[in-house]
């Protein structure tokens, strides 16, 4: 069964508690909760106000990242306009940032349709 979602992507050399914290600071939100698997890792904050979520997640190596694996964000709740985070996050990253639909096809496996850029 396919899924597909709207969301932001990116990739970076940035490991996750450094990307987390970047994101953090930038919209002022409460400390992310960070965690791991044998598969993937991830970090998950909630905003100030309790209005939106955030989770952050990307594939690792035995705790290694994978740079070439492009981190996934997903919102909850009611967050900011995804055009204006997706620009933020650009920025305070300087990361190209893509918005867009990502399909799970299965497995570990994805497909990216990127509607939007940013730099």
């Amino acid at each position: 069964m396919d899924y597909i979602s709207t969301n932001l992507w990116l990739k970076s050399e940035l490991d996750l508690h450094e990307l987390c914290k970047l994101i953090q600071e930038q919209f002022n939100l409460n400390p992310f909760d960070l965690d791991a698997e044998n598969l993937y890792e991830w970090g998950e904050a909630i905003a100030q106000d309790g209005s939106w979520t955030i989770n952050i997640s990307r594939k690792h190596d035995f705790s290694e990242p994978l740079p070439n694996e492009p981190y996934h964000v997903l919102f909850g709740g009611t967050p900011p306009a995804l055009d204006n985070l997706a620009q933020q996050i650009a920025t305070v990253t300087r990361c190209k940032v893509h918005l867009g639909k990502i399909k799970y096809i299965g497995g570990d496996d994805y497909e990216y349709f990127s509607t939007a850029s940013y730099r």
